[in-house]
């Protein structure tokens, strides 16, 4: 199982409490569109969560997820106690001078086509994946 979307824009921390709720509603449409007649999961998956950005950010990967898991609770899985394990990232995409461009392996479609945006457009943006809980005999 997989579910992935995308979200162009800075995601807005959870301390930021005037336009969390615009960042939410984006989120949730994303999410809407991604699984449009899906019932959501109920049953355990592991989400990952990858900010790439442009220039400098002073977001803390903690406070970037709260408001994106919760704008899609009841449309990708159906509460956030079903979330068994979560990776969040900060991805910068224009290193610094002297240093190589990000390239990921084998991005799925999806992720591939938003980077290609991302990267002619300069746009920031949030890919979220959702899968299969993990092996819980296995630490990360």
């Amino acid at each position: 199982m997989l579910r992935e979307l995308v979200v162009f824009g800075t995601p807005i921390s959870l301390q930021s409490k005037r336009r969390r709720q615009q960042w939410q509603e984006r989120v949730s449409h994303a999410a809407r569109d991604a699984v449009p007649d899906e019932d959501p999961y109920f049953e355990e998956v592991s989400v990952a969560l990858v900010y790439f950005y442009f220039g400098d950010t002073d977001l803390d990967v903690d406070n970037i997820a709260k408001p994106i898991l919760d704008a899609m609770c009841g449309i990708v899985f159906a509460d956030g106690g079903w979330i068994s394990e979560l990776t969040v990232r900060k991805t910068q995409l224009d290193r610094k001078a002297g240093s190589h461009r990000v390239e990921i392996q084998d991005p799925t479609p999806l992720l591939a086509g938003a980077l290609d945006r991302a990267l002619a457009d300069r746009l920031d943006m949030v890919y979220i994946s959702v899968s299969s809980a993990p092996d819980h005999s296995r630490l990360p």
